[in-house]
């Protein structure tokens, strides 16, 4: 048994062996695939025998496998020989009627005398149908077909493009910058000198008879890839036998198959008129080439020197030390030493229309400067940035407001957006600011929508007026919104009103030039986990518009916008938004490179032209003045003056994002002519007539060792004497309190808006300890005046007090009348407060 088993072994190694030599003897056969010998252990045991000490019966061979991997593609003479990369056979048929297929990896076919493509062994290959334009037409198995060559041939074609594929070694040498040429000895490509070039390759191509040529390409690297041009540069020379060919210049096409031009100054566009009007497709026109505008042409650009600067105007001392105050708000003219009517020598400069300049005979542009305070290096930076930008090929940012439809429906705007700060509270829960900070950048519309008709023609969203904005102003409208927002709702943060500091302010708008996005970068010292007080300290910030999609501004809606965490060098960053107004430049007056620089010693400005190669001019004015009446104008404004109204019309009036509803008394008509009272008088009463709302009651938590529960109230509108409201209060576990009367209120004229808001205060905390309810644990008042907002609060051994809601029942009388107007009344405006939540720890 021993020998019967070693002879088992000699047995597999002489099949192990023989599939070896096998595969040797086959190392030239075409197509061959090596096989490899596998062998089996043989057991002395049954299936029900214990098995751990028995001794195996020898080897036995269980198959010769063949390995279907790659192998080399290698070169032939015959021009029919073919290969199969990666998997797949060759398709034969042993007979012109045979039914059978055989499949092999050897390519070597010829053409027998029949020109049927066939193997070494006469097999002929199958190939799918195809028609005249070589599409095929089958791919199923039985439809493939001998392949048989046809007798005649089609009419030759030359080769008219060729397509090259190349990897040239990126750190070739530049030949004509070596040291081998000089001034005596200049660089010449010459292709019989291999010296002269870096790379070449051929390509054989065919002329009108089909007679095949060899094509030569030859590379030469003229420079290095640069901070400018990010690629190495070549020069090509292409020869078809000895002959050169001529480079011709083909059109240059963008991604849209747009022609592109280029203008002396490398600018490339697909409207040439935007460059020069006067230019006239299909005509002869100048001829640039981009890649040799990469040199800039020395030349002296046009100056012009400002005048010296003294006390009236810009004094920024010997040493450039002391800043001058440039503001831009309307409201701050009048306070502006160009408004004529400042007196200090301190006032501030009108930033709007500062001053006018020309550029090579470009129409003057009128330049405005951000308001902030500089030095003459700043405010010279300042005056670069803004004229530069004024003169760019950028566009305004576009963005429209809200409308209404015929049905009343508010049409969201693109100009609207939330931001929600949220953090973990000591029980693990989340707690989110609510409701989050609302912005508005164009004002109310956005919150209540414009009106539904205009002169009885329904608004398209392409009627409204929109608001073109540079990228900074855009910016700083933003910023302004949101810190107006965190000073609104400053109770929130532990902070007093006012606690924005505009140059560092806890959330700061930028813009990220790369992405072309918005960003939104919190202050972890004022708002993150870094914050000095808890109420600050919010770990996550998510900026979202209300809609279901994203808007002009690139902020997408909540569900799909991200969340960022408050941190060291965290931001929230939109979605890419491109400027879609108007160019800030007209056509043809775009330029570049041009500077302001401040000269502390002789205490003047320079303005310089760009470097453009060719004769510059640069022409600087003061713009004039604007009037208070432009100044103050409005994004929008309506006509009013054919306003006409009827006994029994109600109407709606939107200011400061609140909605107002007005109706016209019996026995009253407004009319521009023969009515009880003209449009003009009308809209005066108006003014004078506001009803005062409350916004939604802001709440927020303290954990202390007794329930308290703190509501702000932000009053707007004007309050009047004699006004009174309806107020509601929800008392636990003591039961409901409604319908307290407050009021009338004892105001008197002249009264200051902080001393109407404090007799409302005082009216309310009256009309609830005249209700006679138990009030033995409160410790302090109800209601009480702080910092420009009404404070509601009790605190009480588990016992809570809340405002439900509050609404105005009668309008009072304006001041230095007697009586109230009689030409319009409104409706009851009741606010319900938000829900109350209250936190309870200790």
């Amino acid at each position: 048994m021993s020998f019967y088993t070693s002879l088992t072994g000699l047995n597999g190694a002489q099949a192990d062996i023989a599939a070896i030599s096998n595969n040797v003897a086959n190392v030239g056969t075409t197509g061959f695939k090596l096989s490899r010998a596998q062998f089996g252990d043989i057991f002395a045991t049954s299936p029900l025998q214990n098995a751990s000490g028995a001794v195996g019966s020898g080897t036995i061979l269980k198959k010769v496998q063949q390995q279907f991997t790659q192998g080399n593609i290698s070169a032939s003479q015959n021009s029919l020989d073919m290969a199969i990369s990666g998997q797949g056979f060759f398709a034969l048929k042993p007979s012109l009627t045979s039914t059978q297929t055989v499949y092999t990896r050897n390519g070597n076919f010829s053409v027998n005398n029949n020109r049927y493509v066939v193997d070494t062994q006469g097999q002929y290959l199958q190939v799918f149908p195809v028609n005249s334009d070589g599409s095929v037409i089958a791919t199923g198995a039985s439809s493939a077909k001998n392949l048989q060559l046809p007798s005649t041939s089609g009419l030759p074609n030359a080769t008219s493009s060729i397509q090259l594929g190349l990897n040239l070694p990126a750190d070739a040498n530049i030949i004509p910058t070596s040291s081998t040429y000089s001034v005596e000895n200049p660089y010449k490509f010459d292709r019989t000198n291999p010296a002269t070039y870096n790379q070449s390759t051929s390509i054989t191509i065919y002329d009108s008879l089909g007679n095949p040529t060899i094509a030569t390409i030859y590379y030469y690297k003229t420079s290095n890839a640069t901070s400018e041009v990010p690629s190495n540069r070549w020069q090509t020379h292409v020869f078809v036998g000895d002959k050169e060919v001529d480079p011709s210049l083909i059109t240059s096409k963008d991604d849209q198959s747009r022609t592109l031009y280029v203008n002396k100054f490398g600018q490339t566009t697909t409207d040439p008129t935007s460059f020069d009007s006067s230019f006239v497709a299909n005509q002869p026109s100048p001829l640039y080439y981009q890649d040799d505008q990469i040199k800039k042409s020395l030349s002296t650009p046009a100056s012009v020197l400002g005048a010296i600067q003294n006390t009236s105007g810009f004094d920024f001392g010997d040493t450039d030390a002391n800043p001058v105050t440039i503001v831009t708000d309307s409201e701050l003219y009048n306070t502006t030493r160009e408004s004529g009517q400042a007196t200090s020598l301190t006032s501030p400069f009108w930033g709007k229309d500062m001053f006018t300049i020309s550029v090579d005979g470009s129409a003057p542009q009128s330049i405005s400067i951000q308001s902030g305070s500089y030095t003459g290096d700043e405010l010279a930076a300042e005056m670069t940035r803004a004229v530069n930008a004024k003169f760019s090929d950028s566009k305004y940012f576009r963005i429209t407001d809200s409308y209404r439809d015929l049905g009343g429906s508010v049409i969201s705007g693109n100009d609207v957006f939330n931001i929600s700060l949220s953090k973990t509270a000591t029980d693990g829960s989340t707690v989110t600011l609510r409701p989050p900070l609302q912005i508005d950048l164009l004002g109310t519309a956005g919150s209540a929508g414009t009106p539904a008709v205009i002169n009885d023609t329904v608004q398209s969203p392409q009627q409204l007026n929109y608001q073109d904005l540079t990228r900074a102003d855009l910016i700083s409208l933003a910023q302004r919104k949101v810190n107006e927002q965190l000073d609104t709702r400053h109770n929130e943060f532990g902070k007093n009103a006012n606690w924005v500091d505009e140059t560092n302010p806890p959330i700061k708008v930028g813009f990220d030039v790369a992405s072309r996005s918005l960003t939104f970068t919190p202050d972890p010292s004022q708002l993150g986990p870094d914050a000095s007080l808890p109420q600050n300290r919010f770990q996550n910030l998510q900026v979202y518009n209300p809609t279901n999609g994203t808007n002009d501004l690139g902020i997408p809606s909540q569900t799909t916008s991200l969340t960022s965490v408050i941190g060291t060098n965290s931001r929230w960053s939109g979605l890419a938004v491109l400027p879609s107004g108007p160019p800030l430049t007209a056509a043809g007056d775009q330029r570049s490179g041009i500077s302001v620089d401040y000269n502390k010693d002789t205490r003047q400005f320079v303005f310089s032209s760009g470097s453009t190669g060719e004769s510059s001019t640069i022409k600087v004015g003061r713009a004039t003045l604007a009037q208070i009446a432009d100044v103050k104008s409005q994004i929008n404004s309506y006509d009013l003056s054919n306003l006409s109204l009827d006994p029994g019309d109600s109407f709606t009036l939107e200011t400061d994002g609140k909605s107002f509803n007005y109706y016209v008394p019996s026995g009253v008509t407004v009319a521009p002519t023969g009515g009880t009272v003209d449009p003009k008088t009308f809209i005066k009463m108006l003014q004078q007539s506001f009803p005062v709302s409350t916004s939604k009651t802001t709440t927020t938590q303290i954990g202390t060792q007794t329930q308290s529960e703190i509501q702000t109230l932000m009053v707007y509108g004007n309050i009047l004497k004699g006004d009174q409201f309806s107020l509601n209060i929800t008392m636990a576990p003591s039961g409901n309190i409604n319908n307290l009367v407050v009021g009338p209120l004892a105001i008197v004229d002249g009264d200051s808006v902080s001393d109407r808001q404090q007799k409302l205060v005082s009216a309310i905390n009256t009309a609830i300890q005249g209700a006679g309810a138990d009030y033995s644990s409160t410790t302090s008042p109800i209601a009480s005046y702080e910092n420009g907002d009404i404070i509601f609060k009790y605190e009480g051994n588990g016992t809570v007090a809340t405002l439900a809601s509050l609404k105005q029942t009668v309008r009072g009388t304006p001041d230095n009348l007697t009586t109230p107007f009689t030409y319009i009344s409104f409706t009851d405006r009741t606010v319900i407060t938000s829900p109350t939540v209250v936190n309870q720890s200790g």
